[in-house]
């Protein structure tokens, strides 16, 4: 089997231009969630979430979806490899575009030379000719394209594989998340007492990941290896987890075992942790069952970077990277007085944690639950 080598990544949030802009401004414990400009929120009892400032509308496309991955790419190594693969991740691509056509309701915008095909954008702008295959699996969609490609170059099927996710904030999604009063009024507070729901975010990340084969042969060193990656479904809600954790627990178990690992020896962990009641209720159910009395510190962004959906889990692997990098865990923002069994393992202030393997967790509707164990690039 090959190892797995990530050696490249990028990302944009709402927290900053690029990754390390990302980066630092995560160790600040500073928040991107704010009053929303994009929309009217008049309508709706929440009013605030992580938007990119100054995201643009690209006029050829009327979306602004293009102009978020041009930002994403811009600082991104090309030319590719010339045998390189595409995998992408993203729930509702150009919405904002498919809403002005409903708002509309005319057809008239749905011409072939507005409709903006993510995976072939991506494609063409690395003079590639195989778009791949984008992935929509709900907020787990990137963490499992990033298992898919880290599989396919596992056993051999590919060398070379740029997993890509983003996700504009849109206000049919923001609509969505309201009618499900899943969305937190005031701010976001993964993993606290009073946690009350979450806040959408937009943002994008891009990984390459290359055989060890083709890395070496091409001079590159590692940022990170993928030793394990699992996925598993609980099926018992269309929106909500299992109480217990148990897709999540089988999905870490799953990636345990392929990266030949035990429990203790993960060092840290980046979890979903939305805010959301039984979201972060389900996470510690499952990190108290995997871990047992092993106290695994661990962390959540998105009460900085706000919930990006199809994007978070590439997103939270390029902070995974830099945490491992550095054996330092951003700090959760926005969080206030822990649950009582975490306390001493989350925080609102940076976590110095030592050790070669970090996990990374995401779950989303429908019980899909996906886990990814990283180790340090050295």
């Amino acid at each position: 089997m090959n190892e797995v080598w990530i050696v490249a990544t990028a990302a944009v949030s709402a927290l900053g231009e690029n990754r390390s802009e990302t980066w630092r401004r995560l160790l600040t414990g500073k928040s991107a969630i704010a009053p929303i400009k994009r929309f009217i929120t008049d309508p709706y009892y929440c009013k605030i979430a992580a938007e990119i400032k100054d995201l643009q509308v690209d006029p050829q496309f009327t979306s602004r979806l293009p102009t978020l991955l041009e930002k994403l790419f811009q600082d991104f190594p090309a030319p590719l490899p010339n045998n390189c693969a595409l995998i992408g991740a993203t729930l509702k691509g150009d919405i904002d575009r498919r809403e002005k056509i409903w708002q509309k309701k005319s057809t008239s915008e749905n011409s072939a030379q507005n409709n903006f095909e993510t995976a072939t954008w991506v494609a063409q702008h690395f003079d590639l000719g195989d778009p791949g295959i984008t992935i929509n699996a709900a907020c787990a969609s990137s963490t499992i394209a990033l298992a898919t490609a880290a599989s396919r170059i596992a056993s051999g099927q590919k060398e070379a594989i740029l997993v890509w996710a983003a996700e504009i904030l849109a206000e049919f999604v923001f609509a969505g998340f309201a009618s499900l009063q899943a969305l937190t009024p005031y701010s976001c507070h993964p993993f606290a007492k009073k946690r009350n729901g979450l806040a959408l975010g937009e943002g994008a990340a891009a990984l390459l990941l290359m055989s060890d084969r083709q890395a070496r042969k091409e001079g590159r060193k590692p940022l990170a290896k993928i030793r394990g990656w699992g996925v598993a479904n609980d099926a018992v809600h269309l929106t909500a987890p299992a109480r217990d954790g148990r897709g999540l627990i089988k999905a870490c178990r799953r990636t345990l075992k392929r990266a030949n690992l035990g429990a203790k020896k993960i060092a840290a962990i980046n979890a979903h942790g939305t805010g959301t009641i039984h979201n972060d209720g389900m996470e510690i159910a499952a990190f108290s069952e995997l871990f047992g009395r092993k106290k695994v510190p661990f962390h959540s962004i998105k009460g900085a970077l706000g919930h990006t959906l199809g994007a978070a889990g590439a997103l939270e692997t390029v902070i995974a990277v830099e945490s491992l990098k550095n054996q330092l865990l951003p700090p959760t923002a926005g969080l206030k007085d822990a649950e009582n069994e975490i306390a001493d393992q989350v925080s609102s202030e940076r976590q110095k944690f030592s050790g070669e393997h970090l996990m990374v967790t995401n779950s989303g509707f429908g019980g899909v639950n996906a886990a990814l164990i990283l180790a340090g690039g050295d």
